[in-house]
């Protein structure tokens, strides 16, 4: 969803880097798009974490590495003798088309894994985790430290 600030007419949204809030919710911006929401009241902490953009590498290996493989080798001759892989033809170049092109995109999304800073607030509910992209500006964890103390207060 795209973010506006003026979706409501009573609304007013204050932006902080990729932090923008109210008097009722608090949510992370990616661009000018919404990644998603918390309600302000139900805010409990925050932290950063740095995760990999590929959550399991050695998967997309092997599996980009089947997808790529098996129709190259089925137009080599089917030295591996998987032809129903390939629906019992290289000639189905569909399929195998297919196949070659979605492997190679996994086998691109774990060559360029990198690791990323998230953005987890903490609820009482539970975590929610947004990627940023990019390290979160000074400014921005003031303005969340801020909200989580107040968070705290109303709670007490």
């Amino acid at each position: 969803m795209e973010f506006s600030k003026r979706t409501d007419a009573k609304a007013v949204y204050k932006v902080a880097g990729p932090i923008f809030y109210d008097d009722d919710v608090i949510g992370v911006l990616e661009g000018k798009y919404v990644q998603g929401t918390v309600g302000r009241r139900s805010l409990q902490g925050f932290r950063i974490d740095r995760r990999t953009s590929f959550e399991h590498p050695v998967v997309g290996w092997l599996l980009g590495g089947v997808l790529v493989g098996v129709p190259l080798q089925a137009v080599a001759g089917d030295p591996l003798g998987l032809w129903w892989l390939t629906l019992a033809s290289p000639m189905r170049l569909g399929a195998s088309v297919c196949m070659v092109i979605f492997g190679a995109c996994l086998l691109w999304g774990v060559i360029r894994r990198r690791d990323l800073p998230w953005l987890v607030l903490m609820t009482r509910t539970g975590e929610r985790a947004f990627p940023l992209g990019e390290e979160l500006p000074e400014n921005a964890a003031i303005v969340l430290k801020s909200l989580v103390a107040e968070a705290e207060e109303s709670a007490s």
